[in-house]
């Protein structure tokens, strides 16, 4: 079979791999279109086609267990008229935010959507949501400090807050999010659908040949989201496996607990 092309995508505990063949230069032109076809099918999954599965990467490189979702929402005396405007609101309350986290050394991660129409038939969305169809809005994943969610309230003030911790799962996952961030179409052409801060890491594919020998074969205890099997044709053969490693996994800090006060009942004799 020769040799095989392994392409390996790693962001944070998320991990896509990928095994296809190899072209030779003394293979046939039936075998060269047999390979090609193997590796098309292979690299369309790795490819990155969809805005999500690129902000799926993002979120997976950048934010971990605990992190901070959110959705914030103006009251009629602040709401937004274009999504400009709404841009605007929500770099003051970064900033805002930024500022009462400098002196913990902490730095600002985000990435956010601003969105502004939904449709009143899919029942995925809440009575909150309902409520927002035609009102700007933001959604918003944050890296967590420990004291966030005063904070958030604090530098927000225009509207209501959702917030809940970040959570990973078979049904909670970085595609499940990333997939809600981006189900509204953008307000104009060229619009991006995602906002992220700077100096997020952006995962890299790293990609080296292997033994036709080679299985992706996803570790114990991981997560699998998406195994093709191995397909396996005359001319070679292709994989594709996605999955959550536990191993990578990192927790982001807890909010802090207010500590009762201690009262003593009598002296002690």
């Amino acid at each position: 079979m020769g040799k095989l092309r392994k392409k390996t995508i790693v962001a944070g505990p998320l991990v896509y791999e990928a095994i296809y063949p190899l072209p030779n230069p003394r293979d046939s032109r039936a075998a060269r279109q047999g390979k090609k076809n193997l590796t098309s099918n292979a690299q369309q999954r790795m490819n990155l086609k969809y805005q999500w599965q690129k902000l799926e990467l993002l979120m997976a490189a950048n934010f971990r267990v605990g992190d901070i979702v959110l959705s914030l929402t103006f009251d009629d005396a602040h709401l937004p008229g274009s999504r400009a405007e709404t841009m605007t609101r929500v770099k003051q309350f970064l900033k805002r935010l930024r500022e009462l986290r400098k002196p913990l050394g902490s730095p600002t991660k985000y990435i956010y959507v601003v969105e502004h129409n939904h449709c009143r038939e899919d029942p995925c969305f809440t009575p909150v949501e309902l409520a927002q169809q035609g009102r700007y809005h933001v959604h918003m994943i944050l890296n967590a400090t420990g004291r966030d969610f005063a904070d958030i309230n604090k530098c927000w003030g225009l509207g209501l807050i959702e917030t809940h911790l970040f959570e990973l799962g078979r049904e909670r996952s970085y595609e499940s999010l990333a997939r809600y961030y981006c189900k509204e179409l953008s307000d104009y052409v060229g619009a991006r659908k995602f906002i992220p801060s700077r100096g997020l890491v952006h995962p890299e594919p790293d990609c080296q040949i292997v033994d036709s020998s080679e299985t992706l074969i996803p570790p114990n205890g991981s997560t699998v989201y998406d195994n093709t099997g191995t397909v396996r044709t005359e001319y070679g053969k292709y994989q594709f496996v996605k999955y959550l490693w536990p191993k990578l996994i990192e927790k982001a800090p807890r909010p802090r607990k207010k500590k009762g006060r201690r009262v003593r009942s009598g002296k002690r004799k």
